[in-house]
């Protein structure tokens, strides 16, 4: 066994090992390579420094491992390892391996102070898996981590929607031309989320406009009265996974309302908006993540429109 670098013409491979993982641990989707590609080639991921995968003596690869670093300036600084091991070659080590790596090459990378951080600013190195993943839950405890958060989807069929509702002194508008125009709510709305630190410009593009982004499919609330977007539903599909879940489903990947606005109705009206859209582009089901403990009632609302459990993520931590 050894732990090598990966190569661009090596991808597809890696992604049919991710895709016979999600057959096995779930969730029920697709990566497709271009998505992959993405996902390693980030404003958060470096390819030729991030990755490594798990070979054995002919080169096969049995695992992969990549760290995403989220920088804070100043705040939380998070890191989190993602990774896969082949369900065949489970047991075998390549999983201690790859995040033996993952785990002391995210201590580099938070070592390494951003501008306007201090050494005593928090640190986390974070990992997320399957509720259900009993093998996953043993390898991460060997390595201390401690379960710290608990993570829904929820999903809901698009018959019997609501009506389309529209909140007094707000107006509902399709995705503005510029969307640097809704990181600033983006942040502000974010900023009593756990675990959220602001997002960069290039990382508001990364999500906006990459792999399964869909402007089409987004909304923004204004008020009325000052022209001020003080909401916003940003949208993904990702129509690979039709074929493994027998559906069509889009997601409500971010949704977030200024504080100064909430309890009025925009966050309902940005879903219910989303939810006649995604069904007149003949979508089935509308699909949304929710942290379980979210201070905003979010799992309260999500349940009060239809949403109901789908899957269930754990993360877990290690504060240094």
């Amino acid at each position: 066994m050894a732990l090598t670098s990966l190569s661009l013409t090596e991808i597809s491979e890696v992604v049919d090992l991710v895709n016979r993982c999600h057959a096995v641990d779930g969730p029920n989707i697709r990566v497709e390579v271009e998505e992959f590609r993405q996902e390693l080639n980030s404003s958060v991921t470096v390819m030729d420094r991030d990755v490594q995968v798990s070979r054995d003596e002919t080169g096969r690869i049995h695992g992969i491992a990549w760290t995403l670093h989220f920088p804070a300036d100043p705040g939380l600084q998070r890191c989190y390892v993602e990774g896969a091991v082949d369900p065949e070659s489970r047991g075998r080590g390549h999983g201690r391996a790859l995040l033996d790596w993952g785990t002391g090459h995210a201590r580099e990378l938070l070592a390494a102070s951003t501008p306007g951080s201090t050494p005593s600013s928090p640190r986390v190195i974070r990992v997320s898996r399957s509720a259900d993943n009993h093998s996953a839950a043993r390898l991460h405890d060997r390595f201390d981590f401690v379960p710290v958060r608990w993570f829904d989807d929820l999903k809901r069929s698009l018959d019997d929607l609501p009506d389309r509702v529209t909140p007094p002194g707000i107006v509902i508008e399709p995705w503005p031309e510029d969307s640097l125009d809704v990181l600033p709510v983006k942040n502000q709305s974010f900023a009593d989320h756990w675990g959220s630190s602001p997002t960069t410009p290039e990382g508001w593009h990364e999500l906006v406009h990459g792999f399964g982004g869909r402007t089409d499919l987004s909304s923004v609330a204004r008020d009325d009265s000052t022209g001020e977007i003080v909401g916003f539903l940003l949208t993904h599909r990702y129509p690979a996974d039709d074929a493994v879940n027998g559906e069509h489903q889009a997601w409500i990947d971010k949704l977030g309302t200024l504080a100064s606005h909430r309890g009025r109705g925009v966050a309902t009206a940005l879903i219910v908006e989303a939810m006649h859209r995604f069904r007149e582009h003949d979508l089935t089901h509308a699909m949304i993540g929710v942290d379980s403990e979210s201070p905003t009632g979010a799992h309260r609302l999500y349940k009060g429109l239809g949403f109901a459990p789908h899957y269930s993520t754990v993360t877990s931590e290690i504060a240094l």
